[in-house]
């Protein structure tokens, strides 16, 4: 193997795991401060992003921007070997963030406010008043028709 498609191989499986490592941060985030639906699609916008920058810049300085196979493979390969290595620790240790935020919640209220404060959660409106509702004018509506 030549010197050059050495540097490829370890530039792309490198990048991979970095691509890996990233989305394992992200996932710590996700289950550990226990992000709504929009924070996490707003994560996931941003690493599929920084995902197809590095892949171009990774082709850009390997072939002048062409994307090759091997690179691509090698890449899923470098992600994948990070995510699967790691990922049982990283579960772990976001269910322990998760339990100290909590415990410092109930420990530390001011602190818990701060926390809540930067993940604003939605009031959500009953329901069962709007069937109500909705059920008193389908009664005028058959009283109309008798």
């Amino acid at each position: 193997m030549s010197d050059f498609a050495l540097r490829c191989t370890f530039l792309c499986l490198i990048s991979g795991g970095a691509l890996g490592a990233l989305f394992l941060l992200c996932k710590v985030l996700r289950m550990g401060l226990g992000l709504g639906k929009w924070a996490v699609a707003v994560l996931d916008i941003l690493f599929c992003l920084f995902a197809s920058v590095t892949a171009f810049l990774c082709a850009l300085a390997i072939d002048s921007g062409r994307l090759r196979f091997f690179q691509a493979a090698l890449q899923l390969l470098g992600g994948v070997s990070v995510v699967l290595v790691f990922d049982p620790f990283v579960s772990k240790g976001a269910r322990g963030l998760r339990f100290l935020l909590e415990k410092g919640k109930r420990g530390f209220p001011h602190c818990g406010e701060r926390i809540r404060s930067l993940f604003p959660e939605k009031k959500r409106q009953k329901r069962s008043l709007r069937r109500r509702k909705s059920w008193k004018k389908s009664e005028k509506g058959l009283e109309k028709l008798m």
